[in-house]
């Protein structure tokens, strides 16, 4: 299992990351993050949605989930056993926010 960065660990502990996924659920009704900052990071999207832990990495996600291995998920430019899903642009998003540890 790969170890989450101690800055992620402690917005969890915060509050300022979900913690579970009520408190992840939750951002569809009020954002933790401002559409200004969104917008500063990908000028397309408005929205960001934030995953509670535990993070899964990309090779748990591809045994459920046939995106991963889908042309859309450029799966050749993923190790699928060195990155993290840690969120995405909301609902409907095929555009996942992951952690590389490469």
């Amino acid at each position: 299992m790969l170890s989450v960065p101690r800055l992620l660990d402690e917005l969890v502990a915060t509050g300022r990351w979900p913690r579970d996924s009520m408190e992840a659920m939750a951002q569809n009704l009020k954002p933790l993050v401002p559409k200004e900052r969104v917008e500063a990071l990908a000028p397309e999207e408005q929205w960001l949605y934030l995953l509670p832990p535990p993070f899964c990495t990309v090779q748990q996600l591809s045994e459920a989930n046939p995106f991963w291995i889908s042309d859309m998920a450029a799966p050749h430019g993923i190790d699928f056993d060195l990155a993290l899903e840690i969120g995405d642009f909301g609902l409907g998003s095929d555009a996942p926010i992951l952690l590389d540890y490469r």
